[in-house]
């Protein structure tokens, strides 16, 4: 099982294109981010991670997260992350940057979801 994943990608040309995928355990394997990109892949598009819109990233990085059973990610911009690395101070706030201005996405088939009130309730 793979820690949390983080999640780098810029806008450009009217698409997302994700630059860096990696957890603490280091890069994510190549091999699994083609088997789960190649159902996002259109026809005819360029070679590197192009998707359409944030949403479709969500969706890519649950799938990705699945696949890695990885319990949660982080998406983050390159501009909200070259502001995030401008006020580190020293290592720790580095390791932050993704949990402070990034996007949280959870992986909805990992045990360790964060329970909250409903979930106690309903479960």
């Amino acid at each position: 099982m793979e820690k949390e994943m983080n999640i780098l990608y810029k806008f450009e040309d009217n698409s997302y294109e994700i630059i860096q995928l990696f957890s603490e355990n280091g890069p994510i394997p190549s091999k699994i981010i083609t088997s789960v990109y190649s159902e996002f892949k259109r026809p005819g598009s360029p070679d590197g991670l192009l998707l359409s819109s944030i949403d479709e990233i969500g969706r890519f990085v649950v799938d990705l997260l699945s696949e890695t059973d990885s319990p949660e990610g982080y998406i983050l911009s390159i501009e909200d992350y070259n502001i995030g690395v401008d006020s580190c101070l020293d290592t720790e706030q580095f390791r932050e940057i993704f949990r402070r201005f990034g996007t949280n996405i959870q992986n909805p088939d990992s045990g360790n979801k964060k329970k909250n009130l409903f979930t106690k309730f309903f479960n």
